[in-house]
């Protein structure tokens, strides 16, 4: 727990290099510990090494088809990286199993959010969507549209969905991580509408 804790402060506050070593300890020590690869990816990414990442991808996915621990088991998602802007850092989970035409992929959340997120960016696909697609002949049936979105809850509820992106294969996490920096800094406009203000701009005072 303690190597668990250093290494997840350190990467809290962006010291990838300080907290790798004890996450190298961690895995050596639990090599069938999800949370412990979950830390390794978000090393790796942060190191800007994605052949060790993906590596470290395969090993949590290894630790979470292997664990007799049925909560361990019942994840269904992993964090696996932060993303720093001018106005937010987001935290970056994917999916851990996708399958059939609603998918929701990627999904990044603001850190001054948790708990009760307003604004997400995701990565998904959904029936609506793929049906139309393929009924208009844009796309063959069996293709899963998958499309980026600023979403954004209002207060009544509601949700505003402003579309940035699709994919007409399953998207690359970097392809979408670099479509979710030029959001944040501003320079990404949505398909339609106008972007929302809550990612872009100066912080707040």
């Amino acid at each position: 727990q303690a190597l668990y804790a250093a290494g997840l402060i350190d990467l809290q506050d962006g010291d990838w290099r300080t907290a790798k070593p004890y996450v190298e300890r961690l895995v050596k020590l639990r090599p069938g510990s999800f949370q412990a690869w979950e830390l390794m990816v978000q090393v790796e990414q942060s190191a800007g090494d994605p052949e060790d990442r993906d590596l470290a991808i395969q090993s949590l996915y290894d630790a979470w088809h292997d664990t007799p621990d049925p909560q361990m088991r019942s994840q269904v998602s992993f964090v696996r990286d932060h993303i720093v802007g001018p106005k937010h850092t987001l935290i970056a989970q994917q999916t851990l199993e996708i399958g059939g035409d609603a998918i929701l992929r990627f999904l990044f959340q603001p850190a001054d959010e948790a708990g009760k997120p307003r604004h997400l960016i995701v990565v998904r696909s959904d029936d609506a969507t793929n049906e139309r697609w393929r009924e208009n002949g844009t796309v063959p049936y069996g293709t899963v549209v998958y499309h980026l979105d600023t979403v954004e809850t209002l207060g009544n509820g509601q949700s505003v969905v402003r579309p940035y992106k699709y994919y007409l294969e399953p998207p690359d996490y970097d392809e979408v991580r670099a479509m979710v920096v030029t959001i944040l800094a501003g320079t990404a406009k949505p398909l339609s509408g106008a972007a929302d203000p809550f990612w872009a701009g100066p912080p707040a005072a």
